[in-house]
């Protein structure tokens, strides 16, 4: 959870940017993964609802049994999401997909989408 939130005068903040080990990624190459204010904002709402139950975790979403993730159940989560939603043919990756889309559509470089 130290990777997202830490604390400051007594007072629990979320970053603005995390970095990620090169541990951390599929390139295995350290990147900054800048967080928006919005995003920020809903980071600090979700551990201000589930700060008891996150302060026994190592991670910031935990599993019934208090860990993290394997990709591989994040993979299977988004499918059944996207089923419940009757969208066919997605995969844990179409979101990032059709996110990069769409800032190419809307004249964003691809430096910044990089």
């Amino acid at each position: 959870m130290g990777d997202v939130i830490y604390k400051i005068d007594g007072k629990w903040e979320v970053k603005a940017e995390v970095l990620l080990t090169s541990r951390q990624t599929k390139g295995k190459k350290a990147q900054t993964v800048i967080l928006s204010s919005a995003l920020r904002k809903e980071i600090t709402n979700y551990y201000s609802k589930y700060k008891l139950l996150l302060d026994r975790a190592d991670c910031l979403i935990a599993s019934q049994k208090g860990t993290g993730f394997s990709s591989q159940t994040i993979q299977n989560l988004f499918r059944g999401l996207y089923e419940a939603a009757g969208v066919v043919n997605a995969s844990s990756h179409s979101g990032r997909r059709t996110f990069i889309t769409n800032l190419s559509e809307k004249g964003v470089s691809v430096r910044v989408i990089q």
